[in-house]
Protein backbone atom coordinates (compact mmCIF):
# COMPACT_ATOMS: atom_id res chain seq x y z
CA UNK A 1 0.00 0.00 0.00
CA UNK A 2 1.33 3.43 -0.92
CA UNK A 3 -0.20 6.57 0.58
CA UNK A 4 0.48 9.87 -1.16
CA UNK A 5 -0.45 12.14 1.76
CA UNK A 6 -0.41 12.08 5.56
CA UNK A 7 -2.63 9.58 7.33
CA UNK A 8 -4.88 11.09 9.97
CA UNK A 9 -6.18 8.75 12.68
CA UNK A 10 -8.93 10.04 14.96
CA UNK A 11 -10.36 8.41 18.06
CA UNK A 12 -12.09 9.81 21.18
CA UNK A 13 -11.27 13.40 20.19
CA UNK A 14 -7.57 12.66 19.63
CA UNK A 15 -5.91 13.08 16.24
CA UNK A 16 -2.66 11.44 15.20
CA UNK A 17 -0.89 12.36 11.98
CA UNK A 18 1.50 9.94 10.29
CA UNK A 19 3.54 11.36 7.47
CA UNK A 20 5.35 14.69 7.41
CA UNK A 21 6.06 16.81 10.51
CA UNK A 22 8.30 19.89 10.34
CA UNK A 23 9.89 18.82 7.07
CA UNK A 24 10.71 15.29 8.23
CA UNK A 25 8.91 11.95 8.25
CA UNK A 26 7.07 11.80 11.52
CA UNK A 27 4.35 10.77 13.92
CA UNK A 28 2.69 13.86 15.32
CA UNK A 29 -0.13 14.66 17.75
CA UNK A 30 -2.12 16.84 15.41
CA UNK A 31 -3.96 18.82 18.09
CA UNK A 32 -2.63 20.76 21.06
CA UNK A 33 -2.03 17.63 23.13
CA UNK A 34 0.73 15.33 24.37
CA UNK A 35 1.79 12.26 22.41
CA UNK A 36 2.02 8.84 24.08
CA UNK A 37 4.56 6.39 22.74
CA UNK A 38 4.68 3.36 24.98
CA UNK A 39 5.22 -0.32 25.56
CA UNK A 40 4.16 -2.87 28.18
CA UNK A 41 5.78 -2.46 31.60
CA UNK A 42 9.37 -3.67 31.58
CA UNK A 43 9.60 -3.38 27.78
CA UNK A 44 11.65 -0.78 25.95
CA UNK A 45 10.86 1.86 23.37
CA UNK A 46 13.87 2.06 21.06
CA UNK A 47 14.98 5.20 19.24
CA UNK A 48 17.38 5.45 16.35
CA UNK A 49 18.69 2.61 14.22
CA UNK A 50 18.42 -0.80 15.87
CA UNK A 51 18.48 -1.49 19.59
CA UNK A 52 21.82 0.05 20.56
CA UNK A 53 21.31 3.77 19.89
CA UNK A 54 18.81 4.77 22.58
CA UNK A 55 15.93 3.39 24.60
CA UNK A 56 13.51 4.14 27.44
CA UNK A 57 12.12 1.32 29.57
CA UNK A 58 8.40 1.43 30.32
CA UNK A 59 7.45 1.24 33.98
CA UNK A 60 10.89 2.12 35.37
CA UNK A 61 11.71 5.14 33.24
CA UNK A 62 15.27 3.87 32.91
CA UNK A 63 16.92 5.06 29.74
CA UNK A 64 20.07 4.73 27.68
CA UNK A 65 21.68 6.97 25.09
CA UNK A 66 24.71 5.72 23.18
CA UNK A 67 26.00 9.20 22.39
CA UNK A 68 26.10 12.53 24.15
CA UNK A 69 23.06 13.65 26.13
CA UNK A 70 22.80 17.43 26.11
CA UNK A 71 20.48 19.49 28.29
CA UNK A 72 20.16 23.20 28.95
CA UNK A 73 19.27 22.56 32.58
CA UNK A 74 19.72 19.15 34.21
CA UNK A 75 17.94 18.48 37.51
CA UNK A 76 18.49 15.21 39.39
CA UNK A 77 15.71 14.82 41.96
CA UNK A 78 17.23 11.64 43.41
CA UNK A 79 20.73 10.18 43.61
CA UNK A 80 23.01 10.63 40.63
CA UNK A 81 25.89 8.22 40.05
CA UNK A 82 28.75 9.12 37.73
CA UNK A 83 30.86 6.07 36.86
CA UNK A 84 33.65 7.83 34.97
CA UNK A 85 35.38 11.20 35.13
CA UNK A 86 33.12 14.26 35.17
CA UNK A 87 34.25 17.61 33.75
CA UNK A 88 32.68 20.98 34.51
CA UNK A 89 33.41 23.97 32.29
CA UNK A 90 31.92 26.46 34.74
CA UNK A 91 31.11 27.00 38.42
CA UNK A 92 29.66 24.10 40.39
CA UNK A 93 27.46 25.03 43.35
CA UNK A 94 26.85 22.49 46.10
CA UNK A 95 24.05 23.51 48.50
CA UNK A 96 24.66 20.86 51.14
CA UNK A 97 27.71 18.62 51.57
CA UNK A 98 30.40 17.72 49.09
CA UNK A 99 32.12 14.54 50.22
CA UNK A 100 35.15 13.23 48.37
CA UNK A 101 35.61 9.50 48.65
CA UNK A 102 38.39 7.14 47.68
CA UNK A 103 38.46 3.41 48.25
CA UNK A 104 39.84 3.86 51.77
CA UNK A 105 38.81 7.29 53.07
CA UNK A 106 36.30 10.11 52.79
CA UNK A 107 36.62 13.86 53.22
CA UNK A 108 33.72 16.20 53.96
CA UNK A 109 34.78 19.45 52.28
CA UNK A 110 32.44 21.58 54.43
CA UNK A 111 34.16 20.27 57.59
CA UNK A 112 37.59 20.74 56.03
CA UNK A 113 36.79 24.33 55.04
CA UNK A 114 35.53 25.08 58.55
CA UNK A 115 38.72 23.64 60.02
CA UNK A 116 40.86 25.68 57.61
CA UNK A 117 38.99 28.87 58.52
CA UNK A 118 39.63 28.23 62.21
CA UNK A 119 43.32 27.54 61.56
CA UNK A 120 43.56 30.67 59.40
CA UNK A 121 42.07 32.80 62.18
CA UNK A 122 44.50 31.29 64.70
CA UNK A 123 47.48 31.82 62.37
CA UNK A 124 46.50 35.46 61.79
CA UNK A 125 46.28 36.02 65.54
CA UNK A 126 49.72 34.40 66.00
CA UNK A 127 51.20 36.59 63.23
CA UNK A 128 49.76 39.71 64.82
CA UNK A 129 51.26 38.70 68.17
CA UNK A 130 54.65 37.92 66.57
CA UNK A 131 54.71 41.31 64.83
CA UNK A 132 53.95 43.03 68.09
CA UNK A 133 56.76 41.11 69.81
CA UNK A 134 59.20 41.94 66.99
CA UNK A 135 58.29 45.61 67.18
CA UNK A 136 58.82 45.53 70.96
CA UNK A 137 62.21 43.80 70.53
CA UNK A 138 63.31 46.36 67.90
CA UNK A 139 62.33 49.23 70.20
CA UNK A 140 64.54 47.83 73.02
CA UNK A 141 67.67 48.16 70.90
Amino acid sequence: MTVGDAIMVQQKGQTLRLGEAFGMPGIYAAKDTDLMLGAASGKKVYLGYGRDNAWVESGTGNGFFKGTLTATNLVATAAMTVKKAAFFDDTVTVKKNLILSTGTETMDLAEEMSSLRTENTELRAMMTEMRAQMTEMQQRR
